[in-house]
């Protein structure tokens, strides 16, 4: 039997460590679980989306691959995009 070791998820909605999904990630946590989630992609500046937001969960956003040209997103635009740095559409 194959025993869990990783969870990657986004289920995108509100608030956090007292929600069925958070409970969850930071109970795995507790028994050796690692849970990567989503950190959201509404250019949020100040929050993560469940579970990310989860305090035992390991957030993942977005960043640029290559330096390019300006890039505009429905929700914000990035006028230079460079290496590794957080795409601004991603929560953080």
């Amino acid at each position: 039997m194959t025993m869990l070791s990783a969870v990657a998820v986004c289920i995108c909605t509100g608030a956090c460590d007292d929600q069925p999904l958070a409970v969850a990630i930071n109970t795995a946590y507790d028994q050796g679980i690692i849970s990567a989630a989503a950190a959201g992609n509404e250019a949020a500046t100040d929050s993560l989306i469940i579970p990310a937001c989860a305090s035992k969960a390991v957030s993942v956003g977005a960043v640029h691959a290559v330096v390019g040209q300006p890039v505009s997103y429905s929700v914000c635009r990035d006028t230079t995009a460079q290496p590794d740095s957080v795409a601004c559409f991603s929560n953080r």
